[in-house]
């Protein structure tokens, strides 16, 4: 397994996944509306690959002062394997690297 930013490439997986994983989605969550979020923070937009396969993702945001996580998913055939949880830390290894002191889940 491995973690990587985001692309659009992903895009059409990612939705996929998000709606396998029964997250609710929002009218941002289009392709337009994350190309934008790409020129934000992209190192925050991350996905968890194994096999070729995107098995998670993770969506964090950054405001300047606090950090969010949104938009968190685990294929559910994968879940119960604490890839969750490695997500969330890699995820504020990031945030750490940019002294975010604040996490809002």
């Amino acid at each position: 397994m491995y973690f990587r930013e985001f692309t659009l490439l992903d895009f059409d997986l990612v939705i996929e996944l998000w709606e396998k994983a029964r997250l609710i989605l929002s009218f941002s969550d289009t392709y337009d509306g994350l190309k934008e979020k790409l020129k934000r923070d992209p190192k925050l937009f991350s996905v968890l690959e194994e096999d070729s396969r995107i098995i998670g993702v993770v969506m964090g945001s950054y405001d300047g002062r606090k950090g969010w996580i949104n938009h968190l998913a685990i294929d559910p055939e994968y879940q119960g394997r604490n890839i969750g949880q490695q997500i969330i830390e890699e995820l504020e290894s990031r945030f750490k690297k940019w002294a975010v002191k604040k996490l809002i889940f």
